[in-house]
């Protein structure tokens, strides 16, 4: 399997270009807030709650036990009620079952029957569901390494100014 190891840059880079596309779509659906799934969309979803001015949530769903095999229900844990519209966000959007995940849990515990945008900043596109925003697309042979999944490098952080 190929990989990629995305650098700081090219990452502030996708998620600048998700920011700008999701300030044009806040005049027109008024988004109260951010939900970032926790891991890997928490790093991204504060960033866009910042730019566009509105509240931060998280939440966490796990798709995988303890083993790292997919889990036939995933766990979904939230600390506070969502206020839609608001926008969900995740790093990448691969099998879909995160996505599903929370569409089937927000439905039956808060009657939110798909009222949010999701953004990623990648999809791959045999994943069940495609979010609303992508900044990119993954090809499924290919694996994707972020720079929260790694050590930072001195080099990625002088990218970010020079």
């Amino acid at each position: 399997m190929r990989k990629t190891i995305l650098s700081v840059k090219k990452t502030v880079d996708l998620i600048n270009h998700l920011c700008c596309n999701l300030e044009l779509l806040h005049a027109k659906y008024s988004y109260t807030g951010v939900v970032g799934i926790e891991r890997g969309g928490i790093h991204i979803s504060k960033w866009i709650a910042k730019h566009l001015g509105i509240r931060h949530q998280s939440v966490r769903i796990s798709c995988y036990d303890e083993n790292d095999k997919l889990r036939e229900n995933p766990i979904v844990s939230i600390n506070d009620k969502f206020d839609p519209p608001f926008v969900l966000v995740d790093d990448i959007v691969d099998i879909g079952n995160t996505l599903q995940a929370f569409i089937e849990f927000t439905k039956f515990t808060q009657g939110i029957d798909k009222d949010f945008i999701m953004a990623a900043l990648h999809w791959v596109k045999e994943s069940k569901i495609k979010p609303d925003l992508c900044a990119g697309i993954k090809e499924s042979d290919h694996w994707i390494i972020y720079p929260w999944e790694r050590p930072i490098e001195f080099n990625d952080v002088i990218d970010l100014y020079y």
